[in-house]
């Protein structure tokens, strides 16, 4: 029989261990912070920028821009040089749990790793798997050749992350995050995610793995970039003319123009399972996909209504996880890195890793030369929807305090980054009243 004294001895320990973890914050993670858009916005002063369409008149200073090795994806070989490294910490903006709890939390996460998954294996994850907190904090999920590799470079100094895309389903990249890549990158790195630019495609829901991790790992946070079409079209194509990649065999970048009827063979958008082509450039199509806006009548009238799969045919997977969107030559300022540290609920990132993938050798193509101005007129109308499309339509979403689930670092600064989406960067071309460009 147990006495009444070893019952009081036994409250009291009792007390005391709970009254221990609550003043030190050994508590569980039960809600994600999510009024980033509510704090203020980082008075960060912006270098000077040249206006849209200021090489207009000088057609080799466009091609120097087109090509230009401040291009994070656009940098011969591995090269990395330092860029200026923000020292400034981002303070906590509000909400229910602290940086510091947040902390406790990721450091102790792994402790549940199976409880995630479904069954006594790893194969598959229960929905809404992170409900007590992030498991995944981010995956870099586009679009490819917009700075995606400076951003693996410099955030995988917080997360272990393997070198390269890495395209599986959402219950293997967990498996691979918690249990292969701490042993080989770093097991004391305090985030978690991965890279995959593959992940964003117009397509049907099925094929689109965002709505695996919408419906698994809701609160995995998207980090996504975008170019201007042309100038995103040429950095493709010069990385694979170095790697020797098929579809830059012929010398011939008219190939690369052809629509995808949907038929066997459709691949990024493109036909004849074209790794790459003008349609894959078509931004916007995919981020309406997401669901983030409402994407009405008048708005498909921007998602390439003449397209087989744009107009009404745009899918609306209701994605659920937050977004960040960047502009591929913000990568330089530091108030997208200090945006982008609070959109994480990060003290900082360390942003002194500038990483390109140009391929192996150092061929460019002057996407300025008149035999490539029927080329560029076809690529421009997609480049003047996508540049409407942002600005009438997603942008906005940004601005909304009550939409934290779409940021951007300065809203303002993307409206006149896209503006110049409108202007052929070579110049030459000049938009007729009927949209196409001559």
């Amino acid at each position: 029989m147990v006495h009444h004294k070893e019952l009081l001895i036994c409250g009291i320990i009792y007390f005391c261990g709970a009254l221990y973890g609550y003043y030190n914050n050994v508590l569980p993670y039960t809600q994600l912070v999510s009024n980033h858009a509510n704090r203020p916005m980082l008075q960060t002063k912006t270098d000077h920028h040249a206006p849209a369409g200021a090489n207009a008149n000088n057609e080799m200073a466009a091609l120097d821009t087109m090509g230009d090795a401040t291009d994070a994806e656009d940098v011969t070989g591995e090269e990395i040089t330092p860029l200026e490294v923000s020292g400034g910490i981002v303070p906590q903006k509000g909400g229910d749990q602290s940086l510091h709890e947040l902390r406790i939390y990721r450091q102790e996460r792994s402790k549940n790793f199976h409880s995630w998954f479904e069954g006594n294996s790893t194969d598959k994850l229960f929905k809404n798997a992170d409900k007590n907190g992030p498991i995944l904090d981010f995956v870099i999920a586009g679009f490819p050749k917009t700075g995606t590799t400076t951003l693996m470079a410099n955030l995988g100094t917080l997360a272990p992350m393997d070198v390269g895309d890495i395209c599986t389903p959402v219950h293997q990249t967990v498996y691979y995050s918690y249990m292969n890549w701490p042993k080989m990158h770093g097991e004391d790195k305090i985030l978690r995610g991965s890279k995959c630019p593959a992940y964003l495609q117009v397509g049907a829901s099925k094929d689109n793995w965002l709505v695996s991790y919408s419906d698994y790992l809701p609160k995995t946070k998207l980090i996504i970039g975008i170019r201007h079409p042309m100038k995103w079209f040429k950095s493709f194509w010069d990385m694979q003319l170095n790697n020797g990649g098929k579809e830059t065999r012929s010398g011939d970048p008219y190939e690369l123009t052809g629509r995808c009827d949907g038929s066997w063979g459709c691949r990024n958008s493109c036909p004849k399972r074209q790794l790459f082509c003008i349609q894959r450039a078509r931004f916007h199509l995919a981020l309406a996909q997401l669901g983030k806006t409402e994407l009405s009548s008048e708005e498909r009238k921007f998602l390439a209504p003449e397209d087989p799969d744009g107009g009404d045919h745009v899918g609306n997977d209701n994605v659920r996880n937050p977004v960040f969107l960047y502009e591929q030559s913000e990568l330089n300022e530091d108030y997208v890195w200090e945006e982008m540290a609070a959109f994480l609920e990060i003290e900082n990132i360390t942003h002194n890793q500038y990483r390109g993938s140009h391929g192996h050798g150092n061929k460019k193509t002057d996407f300025c030369d008149d035999k490539y101005d029927n080329f560029r007129a076809q690529m421009m109308p997609y480049a003047y929807e996508l540049s409407m499309w942002l600005q009438e339509y997603f942008i906005p979403v940004a601005k909304d305090e009550s939409r934290p689930d779409v940021v951007i670092a300065r809203p303002d600064r993307m409206m006149e980054l896209v503006e110049d989406y409108k202007v052929d960067p070579c110049g030459k071309l000049q938009r007729l009243e009927n949209g196409t460009y001559t």
